[in-house]
């Protein structure tokens, strides 16, 4: 019996690697016609042709042909119809019409379409739904510094403010108050009252009226030596405040307003744009718009940082409500909302930092004040007259008090002399005047150098318990700053090639996804799973397993195959 009917042909230009890092998802037909498009010679009549691992056969073709063939297929037509794919590994050069070849069966092209894909442990693979937010296993990366995109403030927190004085006596109608009394949600035993001030450009005028008002206010309070009317003097941010709750009080001494009694405590809704772009850079993978390369950080510019990662915001952006309410200092707190699908998420709250609280009364205050952690007061614009005046209300020099209720007020029987009032209103215009050009430069959050991600958090390196209230106050720095974080170009550039290669990790036990991209398919399972069973030899099936678990990238178009700028969207 003759064995002379099996088929050769010889190819070139194959692309497919012999470790199985790139192979094809190619039919036994498709990989025919790419041998055959490939073709350098072939033979119909040739004799049986193993297909161990690694054999020898001597082929009637040139040492020119072979040398440039780096491909075999072959069919041995008595036995089956079934074609085989290998690699030529050598070329041993016989006669000039006969060369010796030594090749290797591979495994996965001939036999892909002889097995089925079953569920198996998928380590990573490319999926076929990259919305934002719907992969968000850690990555080992590295991430280092991260930068800001963009930052967003309230100006009703940092520039528009008021000083409020707690005095049981109103100087406009001489009227003592001895009784409880409720602001936003706070009870207090004195009224409240309010001048406005703004930190905004241009303001200085404004402020230097202001600044007369009050001095007139607490002249008032002290005159007939009521020493003791005025309770406490601070700031408030104007977001506190209802235009509605406030009662104008406007006569020819006094300008000012107080506070009505109200009890419900005030809210400021924030709405965030969840990020899904950047300004230099456009990612080809939506996970690199995550946590750790992408996320919201919030921080009270007083030592209190938080880390919102905008995938666990269950809305259309990352939204917060600051709840305010009336107290020394002023109290608040930022909730996220709809956050890990909670409407309000109080555990990942952070605290409004303290506003400044200008120290008047004596040394039972100031201790208080340390106890609830207010800073006294350091503030260029609250030490007017201290040094001017020099002399004190009840023993301590107060800055605003030291000014307008010191000795030369008191020991003149209670009323002000001209002289006296000249040069306190120039020191008080001066002082004012002065904060206009105050130049400084507070440190931001500033994210330390990460390297490899293990777990699901960043840590900042911003000091904690830290009160900063009267040069936040100064500058402009109060309330809360929401900054749009990102990973540097440079790194996320990177990042996002790795995502394009090797897709994302997956750590499921799932199908194996081998073909839900245009071009090429990254697919890993772990050491101890199979990618499934069908009619091929066991030996060739532990090739495509151990393939598998190492990691194999299964390319769809033998034209494109290693060309990794190509489209590889979703189909």
């Amino acid at each position: 019996m003759s064995l002379k009917n099996s088929e050769l042909i010889m190819a070139k230009e194959i692309k497919v690697d012999r470790d199985y890092k790139n192979v094809l998802n190619y039919s036994e037909e498709q990989m025919l016609n790419l041998v055959n498009t490939n073709k350098v010679n072939g033979v119909s009549n040739f004799g049986f042709v193993g297909d161990g691992f690694t054999n020898r056969i001597r082929v009637p073709f040139t040492y020119a042909e072979c040398i440039q063939s780096n491909y075999l297929a072959f069919q041995n037509k008595f036995f089956s119809n079934k074609w085989f794919f290998a690699w030529i590994d050598n070329v041993a050069y016989v006669n000039d019409n006969t060369c010796e070849l030594t090749f290797t069966v591979d495994a996965w092209s001939t036999w892909f379409s002889y097995w089925t894909a079953e569920e198996t442990f998928v380590i990573r693979e490319h999926t076929n739904n990259d919305a934002i937010g719907a992969n968000t296993i850690p990555e080992n990366l590295a991430v280092d510094e991260v930068v800001c995109e963009q930052t967003t403030s309230d100006i009703s927190l940092n520039e528009y403010l008021y000083i409020a004085i707690m005095s049981n006596y109103d100087p406009a109608n001489e009227q003592d108050y001895n009784y409880i009394t409720a602001y936003n949600g706070m009870v207090f035993g004195s009224p409240i009252f309010l001048f406005p001030y703004n930190l905004t450009e241009g303001s200085e005028s404004s402020n230097a009226n202001t600044m007369k008002k009050i001095i007139n206010f607490i002249a008032g309070c002290v005159k007939d030596k009521r020493t003791d009317a005025i309770q406490s003097i601070f700031a408030l941010p104007s977001a506190l405040i209802k235009a509605s709750d406030l009662e104008l009080v406007n006569t020819g001494d006094y300008n000012y307003y107080k506070l009505k009694y109200n009890y419900k405590p005030e809210e400021v809704e924030y709405n965030i744009t969840k990020r899904i772009s950047y300004n230099d850079f456009v990612p080809k993978n939506n996970k690199c718009f995550v946590y750790p390369y992408n996320y919201l950080e919030v921080t009270n510019m007083n030592g209190e940082t938080n880390i919102y990662k905008y995938e666990n915001f269950y809305s259309d952006s990352a939204s917060f409500t600051l709840a305010l309410a009336m107290q020394i200092g002023c109290s608040g707190r930022l909730f996220p909302k709809n956050y890990k699908r909670k409407s309000i998420n109080n555990e990942e709250s952070i605290a409004l930092g303290k506003y400044p609280t200008f120290s008047w009364s004596g040394d039972a205050y100031i201790n208080w004040l340390t106890e609830q952690a207010v800073n006294n007061v350091i503030s260029p614009i609250m030490t007017l007259g201290a040094t001017a005046v020099g002399a004190v209300v009840g023993g301590v020099p107060g800055a605003i008090a030291g000014y307008a209720g010191a000795n030369w007020l008191i020991g003149s029987g209670g009323s002000v002399s001209p002289q006296a009032t000249k040069e306190a209103q120039a020191t008080v215009d001066t002082a004012v005047a002065g904060t206009a050009n105050v130049g400084m430069s507070i440190a931001n959050t500033v994210m330390g150098t990460f390297g490899n991600f293990y777990a699901g958090s960043l840590i900042s390196n911003i000091p904690t318990g830290t009160n900063t209230a009267d040069v936040n106050f100064v500058f402009k720095q109060l309330g809360f700053k929401f900054n749009e974080m990102r990973c540097k170009t440079e790194y996320l550039q990177r990042i996002d090639e790795f995502f394009t290669m090797f897709g994302y990790k997956t750590n499921s036990l799932k199908m194996p996804n081998i073909t839900g991209r245009k071009n090429w398919n990254y697919l890993e399972i772990s050491s101890n799973s199979d990618i499934g069973f069908g009619t091929v030899p066991s030996i060739y099936m532990e090739i495509i397993n151990n393939a598998c678990r190492r990691g194999v990238t299964i390319w769809h178009n033998h034209t494109t195959l290693g060309d990794y700028s190509q489209d590889n969207s979703i189909v």
